[in-house]
Order: structure tokens, then sequence, then C-alpha cells
């Protein structure tokens, strides 16, 4: 991105080329026949899946080409882009992953708004998932649980694994709560502006440093994570580049000229509308969804709670019998393996790993919400007629203590 470019119409291209990379890897999850139970959020529209599911991911793809090239076009293509991607949530939970969320505002704020000022948005939106991320994740269980995984795919796709193996568990859980602590550091330095180049220089690291430990070199996660923390290290650069801009634009024409742009109509429908009343639905979507994470209510992915322990942990154990009305694709996911907290007494249990499956099936991560995880499991008891069942469901403790309390089902 060049001086005196239109940083606007390159990012919103940028978005829109990268969420159509992210859909083709995430393929399964959105077109053809999988053995994963498909979890919509309104089961009424189920049965017209199989017929508007098709047309719907062909009007987001075909939303998406059009705001590659006509990215000025907002009528012809955000509001199709917009409604196919509601449609294809509303039908299947699991849809809504991160990247389709933070698509989905940066495409609503471009339909909303002019060109400069939907960039302000997209740097608001970009201070908000590193401020609610970092926050979701500090704490002790993400300390013990997942941060030291996650530090050791860094270290290891960095060729640091060797020198790690001397630490002992105290120096593995303080520097894994660095991880959000980074984040959040990044988040408030990209917020402020006498510090938002250095916010943002910061940022494209962490973005960098992240697709080394979730790489192929790291821990190999889905393709679909990897491509959106790309997305975002570029969106980075391209408000990085429009904040130096700006703080060179001395000339009155060039402020002129950037005055008219942002004066420019978003949409002729929504003209109507006072400007006031498209920023309230902007920060009520952005927003609300990220205090109700922080008191650990609502959808955590809606909030920008990515690898938060914050969330209960739901598993599924099943007796030899059950395991034996499983369908040899789905037995192949299943381990031995005694459940955690008040049902460690029960044995002869095999633990069926649904991430993973999803992963395999759907090439995309399960949302980490308690009632989605339920819907899965009541699918398959109701589906492989499953007599004794059980489920654990681990509870999170507070921020100050890694333990988990459990309950069984």
């Amino acid at each position: 991105m060049m001086a005196g470019a239109d940083v606007p119409s390159l990012l919103i291209r940028w978005v829109c080329c990268w969420w159509l990379l992210m859909i083709f890897a995430t393929w399964p999850l959105w077109w053809g026949i999988h053995a994963f139970p498909t979890i919509p959020y309104v089961p009424l529209i189920e049965k017209f899946s199989p017929w508007v599911d098709p047309l719907a991911i062909m009007a987001l793809l075909i939303g998406l080409l059009v705001g590659v090239f006509f990215p000025h076009q907002k009528t012809w293509w955000c509001i199709p882009v917009l409604c196919s991607t509601c449609w294809l949530v509303l039908a299947s939970q699991q849809r809504l992953q991160p990247w389709v969320w933070h698509g989905g505002l940066i495409v609503l704020s471009w339909l909303l708004f002019s060109p400069r000022t939907a960039s302000r948005w997209w740097l608001v939106i970009l201070v908000t998932i590193y401020i609610c991320s970092g926050i979701s994740k500090l704490d002790l269980a993400f300390a013990h649980e997942l941060g030291p995984t996650l530090l050791g795919g860094l270290l290891q796709s960095l060729g640091l694994s060797v020198i790690s193996r001397l630490w002992s568990p105290k120096i593995w859980h303080t520097l894994s709560l660095a991880l959000p602590a980074g984040e959040l550091l990044v988040g408030i330095l990209v917020a402020i502006p006498r510090t938002r180049t250095v916010g943002l220089i910061l940022a494209m690291i962490m973005h960098g440093l992240l697709i080394s430990a979730l790489g192929p070199w790291g821990l190999n996660h889905s393709t679909g994570v990897i491509l959106w923390n790309i997305s975002c290290a570029g969106i980075a650069l391209g408000l990085l580049v429009q904040h130096r801009q700006q703080q060179q634009t001395v000339l009155q024409s060039d402020s002129r000229s950037s005055q008219t742009m942002s004066l420019k109509t978003p949409f002729r429908l929504l003209h109507s509308f006072p400007a006031s009343a498209r920023h309230l639905v902007m920060a009520s979507l952005l927003w609300l969804p990220a205090l109700l994470v922080l008191f650990d209510l609502g959808a955590p992915w809606m909030g920008w709670a990515v690898y938060s322990m914050r969330s209960e942990k739901v598993t599924l154990y099943l007796t030899e019998d059950d395991l034996q009305k499983l369908p040899p694709s789905l037995q192949k996911w299943v381990e031995p393996g005694l459940p955690a907290g008040p049902c460690a007494d029960l044995d002869h249990l095999h633990r069926l790993a649904l991430n993973q499956w999803t992963l395999n099936e759907l090439k995309a991560p399960m949302p980490p919400q308690k009632s989605y995880s339920m819907g899965v499991i009541q699918h398959l008891i109701e589906v492989n007629a499953l007599e004794r069942p059980l489920v654990a469901i681990g509870h999170p403790g507070s921020r100050w203590s890694a333990a988990r309390t459990w309950s069984c089902q």
C-alpha cells in the first residue's frame, strides 16, 4: 500500500479476498453432506436448509467477488453478503466462527458509513478484539491449561523447544500469562493515537507469532484460524498506512478531499437514518456481546473470547455397549479415558473427542458454548439410541483459581 492510495477500498478488497479463502478452507462447513450434527439457531428453518443453503452460499461467494472488484458498489454486494451470512449462520451455529463475525462487522460498517468512517470502525473493531481476547485469557486457568500448549507451539516453531525443557512448571505458567497480557497491551497501544503506530506494528508482529505457533511448524491448527490471523495482520498494515497518511496530511486540498470523501452518502436507503443511529447499531453489535462475555454470559466467540478457558467443558463418555452402537466412522474418534472430578469413580468409559471429530469433518473448531455442545451430544444420543451416556461438565473457576468444578449428567 503506497502513500496516497485509497486505503479503505484496498482494505475492503483485502477482507473480501481472505473471506473467500477462509470459506474454501472450511468448505465442508458451508457445502456438502457431512456426518457431524448440524445445530441451527432457529430450528424452524432447518427443513428449508437443503434448498436455501446452496443458494445462500452462492450469493455469499458472488457478493464477495463483487466486493473484490467493485467495492464501492455497496448496494450490489454488501446486502447479499450480509443476508446470506445471516441465513447460513441461523441454519448452523458452527458457521458463526470468529472470522465470520469479524468479516460481517467490517462489511456492515462499509455499508452503513463512508469509506473513511468505516475504516475508523475497523480500527475500533481491531482494538476491541485485542482487548477482549486478552482479558478473556488473563487468568490462572489459561496459564495452567491452554497457555503452555500455545507457548510450546510457538517455541517449537521457532526452534527453541530444547530451551523450554529446562523450565519449571512455574516458569511455564508465568510466561503463558505473558501471551494474553501482550495482546491486551497491543490493544491499548492501538487505541491511543500517540502510540498507534507502535501498536499496529506490534499487532502485525503478534499475528506473525500466532501464525508461527498455530501453523504446520507449531500446533498445526485449522487453516481457517491461520488465514484469519493473516487477514488481521493485513488489516493492521492498512490501518497503519492510513494512520501515517493522516499524520502527514497538511495541505488544505488534501484535507478538503478527505472531508468530501467522509461525507459521501454510504447507501441511499440509509440516508434517512441519522448517523448517530447507525453508530449505535455498530456499537451495540460490537460491544454488547463483549460485555456479556466479560460476565461469563453470551457466545464467547462473539465477545472475542478466543482460546479462553472461561467456557464450560462438555465431554461425552460412553460405555462399551454404547460404543458399539456408533458407526465405524465415529468410533475412531473415541478413546479410553476416565472423566474428571466427581465422575472419576466410574470405570470402563470411553471419551468421544468431539473437537477432533469436527476438525476432521468440517475443518473448523467447535463453538465453545455449553448449549452448542449439549445440542451435539443430544443429537448423538437420539440418533444412535445410546442408553447409558455420561456427560461431564467442567465449570470454570474464578480467575484466581485454575481448578474446575465438575458435574455429571
